[in-house]
């Protein structure tokens, strides 16, 4: 019977504690962070700058994070922007992530949009730096 006592008061194996406490609570923390962050706070701070910067007035509906194997994104859903000149535009939904391109090592940063508007979608990269430009495909637009 004192064999199985100190069994079940052991203490916990070396690596188990040096390794393993310091990785569950890292999961834990970005589980919580994933769950608690104010996306929408975050999206609405954008707009604000966008706004103020360039005179476009963005609207904006629900914003949900999405994970994947590419890496993290936003799906942002309704979408309004007017422009300065009172040109509006409408998206049904915009996702965005940041590329996976090297111009980030250049100090120019590009991300991927997927793009539904009620004249058609689009999908592809956006270089936003010194190279500003689109590598991508427009799908199903009306030219109209």
């Amino acid at each position: 019977m004192a064999q199985t006592e100190s069994i079940l008061v052991a203490p916990l194996p070396k690596p188990l504690l040096t390794v393993g406490i310091p990785v569950a609570f890292m999961w834990l923390t970005l589980a919580f962070i994933i769950l608690g962050f104010p996306y929408d706070a975050l999206v609405e701070n954008f707009a604000a700058r966008l706004e103020n910067s360039y005179g476009v007035k963005l609207y904006i509906g629900d914003v949900d994070l999405q994970l994947g194997l590419l890496g993290p994104g936003f799906r942002i859903e309704d979408v309004s922007t007017r422009l300065p000149d009172g040109t509006s535009y409408e998206l049904d939904h915009l996702y965005i992530r940041p590329a996976w391109s090297l111009s980030w090592l250049r100090g120019d940063p590009a991300v991927f949009l997927d793009i539904e508007t009620p004249i058609g979608g689009a999908r592809g990269t956006a270089f936003l730096g010194s190279m500003q430009g689109w590598d991508g495909d427009l799908r199903e637009v009306d030219m109209s």
